[in-house]
């Protein structure tokens, strides 16, 4: 399979998930991850940026490896956003580590946001670990 036949997979295999992860995926948790960038100067943000940075590096190569979406990919979240969500908990917890203005805010979204979507990804990781490694393809039922 060339370069552009297996993009052309990936992407058919991410539009055949239920329309509300695309839009999940793509109108929430992207922009809100990506976000962290614009906060590199302030600790949630560069914890932020390396969870974000970890998870894309790692299932960029899943869905090349696989050609396409698999549950796997919640594992990586895990693996990078459970901490991150430690550490926004107990920064936004306060004493010396409290953070101020955008930061805040941005915490509070940020732990909003992963936090919703690990409960997700806990589940997703679940049924792999139980066996369930195919890959989402068109036709497959998944269309919603």
């Amino acid at each position: 399979m060339t370069f552009f036949q297996r993009l052309s997979a990936i992407t058919q295999s991410f539009f055949s998930l239920p329309r509300w992860v695309i839009v999940w995926v793509l109108l929430v948790l992207i922009p809100v991850n990506t976000a962290s960038f614009a906060l590199l100067g302030a600790p949630s943000g560069q914890w932020a940026a390396i969870a974000w940075i970890f998870v894309m590096v790692v299932n960029t190569g899943t869905l090349f490896y696989y050609g396409g979406v698999t549950k796997s990919m919640s594992i990586p979240h895990l693996v990078a956003w459970v901490p991150l969500e430690i550490f926004l908990l107990m920064r936004l917890a306060g004493g010396e580590m409290e953070p101020a203005g955008a930061e805040f805010g941005y915490a509070v979204l940020l732990a909003v946001i992963n936090g919703i979507s690990l409960v997700f990804d806990g589940y997703d990781s679940y049924r792999w670990l139980r066996g369930e490694r195919e890959v989402v393809a068109r036709g497959s039922g998944n269309d919603q």
